[in-house]
């Protein structure tokens, strides 16, 4: 794999003459990897949990469910120009991504006026998904073609897969949402995915079990440990039954889907420091496995563990700029091997 970021083609700048547009609340219009959407008159933001029972959720969840990672919104379309409109943006956004056809053709980053346009497509109908910032909130008032009238509603991509995690899952830090390693494994397997990775927030929340359940799906993995070592929300004591109860949640409601789970990359300053509850990434590694263990001699057959220094190891530190976060090629790396040692676990494909 090459060691440099992916080149993805930058749109023109130039301003377009007003263009006809479909209202977010078109139904020929798929939010897809969204848990709920708040829907107001005129614009809706998508949510990474159920909107209407936040409360219910620790306050700390709201903040990153609410930054779109993984969502997109999807649409059949023959259109010359394709383009979105947004009520309000964070300065800080991300750029959006271009996905036609399951395949990564252009980012731009969202303008002053909140009109983001791709020109140019080519001629004939296809499967267009614009995938969100992944790292700020995303208001929606519509979307952009040149003719309504041929515009259509999506075909549903036939395997769901469900990814939960940390940071390192929500991926603020890539360069485009269709640059996070979720969305690039699922655009490899041409996966229907639903990213539950929240930054900062991965402790096992029993609620965010049942929101996994409560979600149609072919395939699960999730990754934990960072955020609990890092805030020492868990310990020796609560961590490997906490893990074993999430699982076990979850596999009331997809007794026989596959499931990964996978410990913390690596992090040079937290692989052998202790916090203030005696783990380390190396301790919370072991235990990671042996809650795997136990759950298989229980009769989780369907269950697969993964040491995530298979996805990110000490021979890849250079790739960590905050010696935590993986960079854009760090992430694309994360995919190529999540795909070798998962995919066909997971998607029943060879990589």
């Amino acid at each position: 794999m090459t060691q440099q970021e992916p080149a993805c083609r930058p749109v023109r700048q130039a301003r377009f003459p007003p263009m006809p547009e479909l209202s977010i609340h078109d139904p020929r219009l798929s939010f897809q990897g969204a848990i709920s959407i708040d829907r107001h008159a005129e614009w809706a933001p998508p949510w990474r949990l159920p909107y209407a029972d936040r409360s219910l959720f620790a306050v700390e969840l709201h903040a990153p469910a609410a930054c779109p990672a993984g969502v997109r919104l999807t649409l059949m379309a023959d259109t010359r120009d394709i383009g979105m409109r947004f009520l309000a943006h964070d300065g800080q956004a991300r750029p959006i991504s271009l996905v036609r056809h399951g395949e990564h053709v252009a980012d731009q980053g969202i303008p002053p006026d909140g009109v983001v346009i791709f020109p140019d497509q080519p001629a004939g109908s296809h499967r267009y998904e614009v995938w969100l910032p992944q790292n700020a909130p995303a208001k929606i008032i519509g979307v952009l073609v040149d003719d309504p009238q041929a515009v259509t509603a999506p075909v549903a991509l036939r395997r769901r897969w469900i990814t939960y995690g940390s940071s390192i899952t929500h991926c603020k830090e890539a360069s485009a949402p269709a640059l996070t390693w979720p969305a690039r494994v699922a655009l490899r397997h041409q996966v229907d995915h639903t990213c539950l990775g929240y930054g900062g927030q991965c402790h096992l929340d029993p609620l965010v079990a049942r929101v996994i359940g409560s979600q149609p799906a072919d395939a699960i993995s999730f990754k934990v440990g960072i955020n609990i070592q890092g805030n020492g929300s868990l310990n020796l004591r609560t961590f490997r039954p906490s893990l074993i109860a999430f699982v076990r949640l979850i596999r009331e409601a997809h007794p026989d889907v596959p499931l990964a789970v996978i410990s913390p990359i690596f992090a040079p300053v937290r692989e052998n420091a202790l916090n203030h509850v005696d783990l380390n990434l190396t301790i919370m590694r072991e235990h990671n496995a042996a809650a795997c263990d136990i759950l298989q001699a229980h009769g989780d057959t369907h269950l697969r563990y993964l040491d995530s220094h298979a996805l990110l190891g000490p021979e890849d530190r250079d790739r960590l700029p905050d010696f935590l976060h993986p960079d854009t090629v760090g992430y694309g790396m994360m995919a190529e091997r999540f795909s070798t040692h998962l995919g066909e676990f997971l998607f029943g494909e060879q990589p």
